[in-house]
């Protein structure tokens, strides 16, 4: 019979190449893709519907193929009796209770009526085993120097009772107005600083997370509130200050604008390839690479 292999690190890397994207393996290091599907869809018009199914049956044999080839193993069960000699022809029920791939969802309990919290967490374990939880830095620290975790703490709390893995998420994000509090220092030597504080201090205070998003959408089309200390440099020095304060912790890293079959939307795919390869050239040790993509509009294929 076949049983599916408990491989908890998906060891691949998208590298590109003549004619899209190739996979090579690449050591300990996690492919992270979230689909964030906050806008309405529809099928772009790059392909006619016939078209778009039949890529899309082809995409969906080829995955299918992949589950069998990689992701499935022969395993042989003997049954015994007391005596340790084989029973033939036993008859045996296998029961699938838990899976090594993570398949999460935002958990967001502090706008909720406190009467729906049962249900809402009922539902949430029944659908999911990841748990990704907010860290906005406006949040969190909305006066410079005095933390808030309070609602980070009851939605960590919810997570653990349930089983859950979780991912807190950004530790920096310099382009959203709750990743960058207002009292940021705009003096770029100050600013390492405290990009380089906050990164530390937050890590370090949640031991018991085991996913970290230290850095988020580092390419996006608007300005970046730490471009003054610039992107390499700064992307590298929150990852090496994380894996001081929690070597044990998975530091990620994660872009959009990455998939898509036209320009519109694929438009940080080359610049995103680049800047990992820059980073992990100079062992900045990036543990997980997420890609990440807005349903704007636009079909995505398997």
């Amino acid at each position: 019979m076949k049983s599916t292999r408990n491989n908890t690190i998906l060891e691949i890397v998208r590298q590109r190449c003549l004619g899209g994207f190739h996979v090579i393996g690449l050591t300990a290091l996690t492919i992270l893709v979230i689909l964030n599907s906050g806008c309405s869809t529809s099928a772009s018009s790059v392909y006619s519907d016939s078209e778009r199914e039949h890529r899309n049956r082809i995409a969906v044999e080829s995955a299918k193929a992949s589950i069998d080839k990689f992701r499935k193993g022969e395993i042989k069960i003997t049954v015994v009796n007391e005596s340790g000699r084989p029973v033939p022809d036993a008859s045996i029920t296998i029961r699938q209770i838990s899976h090594s791939f993570k398949f999460g969802c935002y958990l967001k309990i502090d706008d909720l009526d406190p009467a729906k919290l049962p249900n809402y967490q009922r539902r949430f374990s029944a659908l999911f085993n990841y748990a990704v939880i907010g860290t906005y830095w406006d949040a969190t620290e909305n006066k410079r120097g005095e933390e808030n975790w309070s609602w980070f703490d009851r939605e960590a709390e919810l997570a653990r009772q349930m089983g859950m893995r979780i991912q807190a998420a950004p530790v920096l994000w310099g382009t959203n107005k709750y990743g960058t509090p207002a009292w940021l220092p705009r003096d770029t030597s100050e600013l390492r600083a405290a990009l380089d504080r906050r990164v530390r201090s937050v890590v370090s205070r949640n031991a018991n997370v085991a996913d970290w998003e230290i850095v988020n959408e580092p390419l996006a089309p608007k300005k970046d509130a730490f471009a003054s200390v610039g992107t390499n440099e700064y992307v590298a020095s929150a990852f090496r200050s994380a894996k001081e304060a929690a070597p044990a912790g998975r530091h990620l890293i994660n872009e959009f604008g990455i998939f898509g079959s036209i320009d519109k939307h694929n438009y940080n795919r080359n610049r995103y390839f680049e800047l990992l390869q820059r980073l992990i050239a100079n062992n900045v040790p990036i543990d997980v690479i997420g890609i990440q993509a807005h349903a704007n509009r636009e079909w995505f294929e398997p």
